[in-house]
This record gives C-alpha cells, sequence and structure tokens, in this order.
C-alpha cells in the first residue's frame, strides 16, 4: 500500500494519480496516523496512506495502511480532490 505525503505538491500529485488510476474502491480517504496515538512509529510524520471506513470491524474501523487496521482517534482522515487536500477530522 503506497504512502503520501500530503503536505508537498508532490505528494498530492501522486495521491491523486492514484485515485485518478483507479485505486480508489468506494471512499476516496487518506489517512495519517496522529503523533499523539501508540502506532505513530508506523508511518512518517506526514505521511497519508488510502484508507477506508468499515464499521462492522467495530472501534478499529479505518482499515488501510502499514499496520492495516486503526481506531478513528489514532488517525486524521483526510480527502484529495484535483489537487487539494481537506482535512475531515
Amino acid at each position: 500500500m503506497p504512502l503520501f505525503d500530503l503536505n508537498t505538491p508532490d505528494g498530492i500529485k501522486e495521491a491523486n494519480e492514484y485515485q485518478s488510476a483507479g485505486n480508489n474502491k468506494g471512499q476516496q480517504l487518506f489517512a495519517k496516523i496522529k503523533r499523539t496515538s501508540k502506532y505513530a512509529a508506523q508511518a512518517g510524520r506526514h505521511e497519508a496512506f488510502p484508507c477506508r471506513v468499515l464499521p462492522n470491524f467495530g472501534e478499529y474501523c479505518v482499515q488501510g495502511g502499514p499496520g492495516t487496521q486503526y481506531r478513528l482517534r489514532d488517525v486524521q482522515l483526510w480527502i484529495v480532490h484535483q489537487g487539494k487536500t481537506q482535512r475531515i477530522t
């Protein structure tokens, strides 16, 4: 699963290309692991990964990334659309 730096124009471009290639099966969400999370060491400080939110996984409903599943309180959710990022949590 690729990681994207959403703080750089190149990272945003890569995320857009990833989505344009049809790699987003459903929601077009990206997540960054919060620095305060016990999982913070699993990704770089600004690295984001494509994810899905699936309620049937209970507390660990954010699916994707290096650890494969996270709690909502451990991540920040982002969308990338036409070269712009928007944090949604």
